[in-house]
């Protein structure tokens, strides 16, 4: 059994029964009405036999609904992100062998294997299924399945059970009891773990609503560069005190925000998904967004450390919280021990497994984890120096101008940016910042050349993660070979190391 019906999530918004929920373009819901309709769907699901259940659509009630009810109903639950290809979604779904699907558009099932029957469905959604031959014979502890966008074509399925997500609620809970939550506002991706356990779960838990916004409404939508004013504006008229940010997002917010009038009035505002510069965190707060930055992984059941009011050390991603320890390897690599993934969808089990982030960091005298890089992702220069990207990256991305980079140089005498730049922004101004950044580098990790990327790195073409890391494997496959089977593709820009 994955989780019987008294867990601590399901009990608490049971005991809050006149409270709000949800607030949707569809309404607002109490937790009783939410829970009514988490009970309808669970029976529906029941009485289809479901298994596994994947859930493919954008933001929206009715997608908390159907992954509350895969809990209820004691399915697998499989959150399918709309930005993964249509080869990555079949993948996902024969690789976790998915029999129940609801989605958002139901043309959506033709791009499925097998053959999948139209169902009805109490939800505003879409619902089939299909009879799964020979499927994975995982056990019913593996409550969901969520899928990694990695770094090749093929995701993978890292599978949780309930209690690893519990851990990291109530790990979240105590340490940010000092702080009163009320309203949160989802704008990641639901299918995200970061934003469905670390936002929808918690908030529920805490009893704080959760403001679901259209993804349109909140900016996003079919391109891969989100809307800047809308999502600002989305924000600032929200009055909601809690969102989780990636950094890209908190740029963006930082730059708009002064012309548009402010951010919101946030109390709490979590930073995760890729290395962010101490220069932007410092500008958020000036502004009045209350940053704070994290860290966690998929395989760890999303947060692992967390900053927080009162415990907090800009540069680092917190401390450990309490569900969770953290230890270093000899080389620096960072192993996280507690309640981690139970294994990845097809490869057996691992229950109790420490993990192995592949993340290199430090742990200071007072706690706070540290992480310079990514142990794979270290690239030696030709005169025999390590340098980590994001060492590089975090320097050019503290500037405006710059709204992405990716850093490259292994075996090279010199490093070359991928460069991203803000709307509007000439190449000398661009050329003005990467020397800056470049003073405060030493000789071998400075940046020689930067090229500038035709099209911002997004999860929909493949070059970021879902939240928010460069696919370097991706980009230097995309952009150097476009870059090489065009000679004028793009300019380089190549710079004196003389200041």
């Amino acid at each position: 059994m994955h989780a019987d019906k008294e867990n601590r999530l399901l009990a608490a918004m049971r005991a809050r029964p006149g409270q709000i929920a949800l607030a949707s373009e569809a309404g607002a819901m109490t937790c009783a009405e939410l829970l009514d309709s988490v009970d309808e769907f669970a029976a529906r699901l029941t009485a289809l036999g479901t298994r596994v259940l994947g859930i493919w659509a954008g933001n929206s009630a009715a997608w908390v609904i159907a992954d509350l009810a895969g809990l209820v109903a004691n399915c697998t639950v499989v959150p399918l992100p709309t930005f993964f290809s249509a080869a990555q979604i079949r993948h996902a779904v024969e690789d976790a062998g998915v029999d129940t699907i609801v989605c958002d558009t139901p043309a959506m099932t033709a791009l499925l294997p097998g053959a999948w029957t139209r169902r009805r469905t109490p939800l505003p959604l879409a619902l089939a299924t299909r009879t799964v031959r020979n499927p994975w014979p995982f056990p019913a502890a593996v409550h969901k399945i969520t899928y990694t966008s990695g770094s090749t074509g093929h995701p993978k399925g890292v599978c949780l059970g309930w209690r690893a997500l519990e851990d990291v609620i109530t790990g979240l809970s105590h340490a940010l009891s000092g702080v009163r939550l009320t309203r949160h506002l989802a704008v990641l991706p639901l299918s995200t773990l970061l934003e469905n356990v670390a936002g929808v779960y918690f908030s529920l838990f805490r009893g704080a609503a959760v403001q679901i916004p259209a993804p349109q409404a909140a900016g996003f939508g079919k391109n891969s560069r989100p809307n800047a004013g809308a999502f600002t504006n989305c924000l600032r008229d929200s009055g909601a005190d809690s969102v989780i940010l990636t950094p890209q997002l908190l740029k963006m917010a930082v730059q708009h925000s002064r012309s548009r009038g402010g951010c919101g009035s946030f109390r709490f505002v979590a930073l995760g998904g890729g290395c962010c510069s101490k220069a932007l965190i410092a500008d958020a707060r000036q502004l009045g967004l209350p940053v704070h930055e994290g860290y966690g992984l998929s395989e760890c059941g999303s947060v692992v450390s967390l900053n927080t009011p009162g415990h907090d050390k800009p540069g680092s991603v917190g401390r450990v919280l309490a569900h969770k320890s953290a230890r270093l390897a000899a080389d620096g690599e960072i192993i996280i021990s507690g309640n981690n993934m139970l294994g990845y969808a097809g490869n057996g089990l691992a229950i109790g497994a420490d993990i192995r982030t592949g993340d290199i960091g430090h742990i200071d005298d007072d706690g706070f984890l540290f992480i310079t890089g990514r142990k794979k992702d270290i690239f030696v220069t030709a005169g025999g120096r390590n340098v980590s990207p994001e060492w590089v990256e975090k320097e050019l991305l503290r500037f405006p101008e710059i709204l992405q980079a990716a850093v490259f140089g292994d075996a090279s005498e010199t490093n070359t940016a991928w460069i991203v730049a803000s709307g509007g922004v000439s190449a000398e101004a661009i050329d003005a910042r990467v020397r800056e950044a470049n003073r405060a580098l030493p000789d071998y990790a400075r940046v020689h050349d930067w090229r500038p990327a035709p099209a911002m790195f997004s999860p929909e073409n493949g070059l970021l993660t879902a939240n928010g890391k460069p696919r370097r494997a991706a980009i230097r496959r995309c952009l150097g070979g476009a870059a090489a089977a065009s000679g004028a593709f793009h300019a380089t820009h190549r710079l004196s190391m003389q200041h």
